[in-house]
């Protein structure tokens, strides 16, 4: 009431063209622009100022003020904020989101608000809920299984690609596509192909790690480079026991030290938040490790027979059931596949996974790329050179790295890696053989490894040509670290090196 009366004050000082009291006018200019109360000090100051300033000078003065900058554009944000919210969603944000976004849109900016909003998992999973709801829909138009136009086939698998990878499907893809989706579970598994592929990995991921990254507490930098001296970095190679190892890893160091993953997702984190962890874990190839801020980085990976990891490799893929949440691709190709048809489908033999894919890891994706082209230019001759460039290429990569085990020698490689890192060795797992994962999870069954036959070996000849040489070079230098730490051949003895606990 006091304002109003204030108010009145004014209108009524106005009408019979007497002056107004200062202190009055003050605080009626205060409540209308900021909606508060000046304090003592504003009385003062623009008590004495309004002679010089007038009326209207403190009007502006308060208006520009960046206490009244600040005010409209909380008023604007939270406007932008219900529009984002209203427009992407179909509904209006809780308080959390209105103050989380309310106090980031300054970081973020309108575009980067939009962005979040638009790529977080609701969105995605509205897009989602729209596309079945049309393709139902339609189908309902169209009687149920009958055949439906091709037309219609292609605009909702195109929906499908712009909702879940935002993009357009390829030619091929939209082929591939369009002729799975003959009937309702024709469609289920395109999704499931979809949302299983690393592609929808990577666009889920970016924001999973956003949201992680806005939630954690990072230190000042200062602080993180002097807690932590060194940092090791585990490149996973599929199919070598890495999973177990990981989790032996995490057991050891602390979850709160090591940023465990199985994805390459380096190159989305800051420097700040990176230099946290002690140990970093995950199928990364060689050129992620560009993205560490590290002047002291420890690389060890563990490798395997390349003909034994694709055959443990193919019989991995095939023991997931078709409604694994992970069921993509290569567990579609796998089920459905031989081994030889698998190993050569045009989809499979040129992927890192099944070309050479120990040397991806370790040599990296560029140089695995360009050594790719080259040996399917070269003509005999050329190759059997360009091979020993190889070999002596890889052989220099390894020395690089702290240490390389073999998944043949698993027990004692664990081990030997624990030695090396001076932390107390855990017990050695097994947490993701295909028998144990069988036993564990319904979306698992028991598959028996196929038998190397000799058209298998022919198979596999052209897919491990780089990775045999790894692997050979990865043994000589295992054989050397054994030796100089005191094992006997096909014996493990105790450690003389001092072990610290994490």
């Amino acid at each position: 009431m006091k304002s109003i009366n204030e108010n009145a004050m004014i209108n009524e000082s106005l009408e019979k063209g007497s002056p107004i009291r200062p202190d009055v006018f003050i605080r009626a200019v205060y409540r209308g622009v900021l909606g508060r109360d000046p304090d003592e000090g504003a009385l003062e100051s623009y008590g004495k100022a309004i002679d010089h300033l007038g009326w209207e000078g403190v009007i502006k003065e308060v208006s520009a003020s960046k206490e009244a900058s600040e005010k409209r554009k909380g008023e604007y944000s939270e406007e932008f904020i219900r529009a984002v919210y209203r427009g992407v969603l179909g509904r209006d944000p809780d308080e959390e989101a209105l103050e989380v976004y309310g106090q980031g849109i300054e970081s973020l900016g309108w575009e980067g608000m939009l962005r979040e909003v638009s790529e977080s998992k609701e969105a995605w999973e509205k897009r989602r809920s729209e596309c079945l709801e049309e393709f139902i829909k339609r189908r309902s138009l169209n009687g149920g299984d009958v055949e439906i136009d091709p037309a219609l086939k292609e605009q909702l698998i195109s929906g499908l690609f712009r909702g879940l990878l935002r993009r357009e499907p390829r030619p091929d893809e939209l082929d591939y596509h369009v002729r799975l989706i003959g009937s309702q579970s024709g469609l289920e598994r395109i999704l499931l192909i979809l949302m299983s592929s690393e592609e929808f990995r990577k666009h889920r991921r970016r924001i999973e790690i956003r949201e992680q990254y806005t939630r954690r507490n990072l230190k000042p930098e200062s602080e993180i480079f002097t807690e932590i001296e060194s940092h090791e970095c585990f490149i996973h190679i599929q199919k070598t026991g890495g999973t177990s190892l990981q989790n032996m890893l995490t057991e050891a160091f602390g979850e709160e030290n090591i940023l465990h993953e199985h994805s390459d997702t380096l190159y989305y984190r800051s420097p700040s938040e990176l230099s946290q962890y002690r140990m970093l874990a995950g199928h990364y190839n060689y050129d992620s490790m560009a993205y560490l801020p590290f002047e002291n980085l420890r690389l060890f990976t563990f490798v395997r027979d390349p003909k034994e990891r694709l055959l443990s490799w193919y019989t991995f893929l095939r023991a997931h059931q078709p409604d694994a949440p992970v069921f993509g691709m290569g567990n579609h190709f796998a089920n459905q596949c031989s081994i030889e048809e698998f190993l050569q489908h045009e989809r499979i033999a040129g992927t890192v996974g099944a070309w050479n894919h120990m040397t991806w890891c370790v040599m990296g994706n560029h140089q695995w790329k360009h050594w790719k082209v080259l040996l399917m230019q070269a003509d005999a001759e050329d190759r059997e050179q360009l091979l020993e460039e190889f070999r002596l290429a890889i052989r220099n990569r390894l020395a690089e790295f702290l240490f390389v085990g073999l998944q043949e020698d698993y027990n004692r490689s664990c081990e030997v890696l624990f030695r090396l890192l001076e932390v107390e060795q855990p017990r050695i797992r097994a947490d993701h053989s295909v028998q144990a994962l069988s036993e564990k999870h319904r979306h698992f069954k028991t598959e028996v490894k196929p038998i190397l036959t000799d058209s298998l070996h022919a198979v596999m000849d052209r897919l491990v040509e780089l990775d045999t040489i790894l692997y050979q070079e990865a043994k000589i230098n295992y054989g050397r670290v054994l030796k100089e730490l005191g094992y006997e051949e096909g014996a493990s003895v105790t450690s003389s090196m001092g072990v610290r606990k994490s």
